[in-house]
């Protein structure tokens, strides 16, 4: 079981570039060498067709020089990195891990055993849960 990517959401300001970064650190396993944007950009080519995206132009979307992409780019992105909807690579959301910390605890738990993540995902759902439910009281939940 993957973790689930669509879960994922972004604060407002942070930049696409910055998003695929991490993605990619999420898909980097510990040990394995981190994919080259041209060895993306084949892997996007071999599931998509052979002209949907370059290696360059994956490269000028990770460092930020290239800003406004285009819809079939994005969908072949999050496809790539098991995402199934594209606005979790551009819609604003407070969730998004954006300190090195919520990376490495996402980070952690990509490195769990399947059974493992699988009880994670469950803790954190009932925590979604917890936390969207109004408050009757000031007890504690």
């Amino acid at each position: 079981m993957e973790a689930d990517l669509n879960q994922l959401t972004v604060p407002a300001g942070v930049p696409l570039s910055e998003r695929l970064e991490f993605l990619l650190q999420l898909s980097t396993r510990t040990g394995e060498k981190r994919k080259s944007y041209d060895q993306i950009a084949r892997e996007i080519n071999e599931h998509y067709g052979a002209k949907t995206i370059s290696g360059p132009y994956v490269w000028e979307l990770f460092v930020g020089k290239s800003v406004n992409p285009r819809i079939n780019h994005l969908q072949a992105l999050a496809g790539h990195f098991g995402l199934s909807r594209v606005s979790t690579l551009v819609d604003d959301d407070p969730a998004w891990p954006t300190s090195s910390g919520d990376a490495d605890l996402a980070l952690a738990v990509l490195a769990l055993p399947e059974d493992s993540r699988r009880v994670v995902a469950e803790l954190v759902s009932r925590l979604h849960y917890l936390e969207s439910r109004p408050s009757t009281s000031d007890e504690a939940r």
